[in-house]
């Protein structure tokens, strides 16, 4: 074990400055991984890249075509990343940024705060009109009251460009979150869109632990447990 090992318990709250979360990140999965290839780590400033991955990644998601009526919608991954994942998560992508995942740390909620409220209407009604911004309220409801009690890490996105699959990228952005959680004997949760991608998050660990059904024509989802 490293002499230095903090744990994700030192860096309570929404951390408004990510700078020693992302020291933390980086320090800790390169130690443990040292004989693997190291993910690239997002800054301030950077949402627009993991951004451009997810919207390609998720052109034909049937929830994402569903909430954002048929629109692909760059500027909601990249707001999410700016105002949620980068501040106060782990955000990372493939050295080629073919494949990228964004983590929240246990504890952590992903509320937007006013200005990312504000970026992500107007992304959504912009490109996917009101019925978008509809949709996504019925969905994020759906999501949350699903949710489970207690603390745990959260997958919220993870993806590999159409064309890139097959040569292990999604395994590899699974791993420094998956190294976290193990490192703080921690839990996970993620909700899955596919129920064809559920036996690739099943190798890692996870089990389904309930099906989601936002409803008003809303695909079914997958929420995914990996115990501690």
């Amino acid at each position: 074990m490293p002499l230095f090992a903090p744990d994700y318990r030192q860096f309570p709250g929404s951390r408004p400055s990510n700078t020693s979360w992302q020291l933390y990140c980086l320090y800790q999965v390169q130690i443990i991984n040292a004989d693997k290839e190291q993910p690239v780590y997002l800054g301030q400033g950077e949402h627009d890249i993991i951004g451009s991955i997810f919207a390609r990644a998720f052109a034909d998601d049937p929830v994402n075509r569903w909430m954002f009526n048929g629109a692909v919608i760059q500027g909601a991954y990249s707001t999410l990343a700016r105002w949620v994942y980068i501040p106060r998560g782990i955000v990372y992508t493939s050295r080629d940024q073919t494949a990228g995942a964004m983590w929240l740390p246990p504890g952590v909620k992903k509320d937007l705060p006013v200005a990312g409220n504000l970026a992500m209407a107007h992304a959504l009604v912009t490109n996917g009109g009101l019925g978008a911004v509809k949709n996504a309220l019925i969905f994020e409801q759906a999501v949350m009251k699903a949710r489970p009690p207690g603390e745990y890490y959260y997958l919220g996105f993870i993806a590999v460009l159409p064309g890139q699959q097959g040569r292990g990228l999604g395994g590899q952005m699974m791993q420094p979150g998956l190294t976290l959680c193990e490192r703080d004997k921690m839990p996970a949760l993620l909700e899955s869109t596919k129920e064809a991608n559920i036996p690739f998050y099943e190798r890692f660990g996870f089990k389904v632990s309930r099906k989601i059904e936002p409803g008003h024509g809303c695909p079914p989802l997958w929420q995914m447990w990996r115990d501690s």
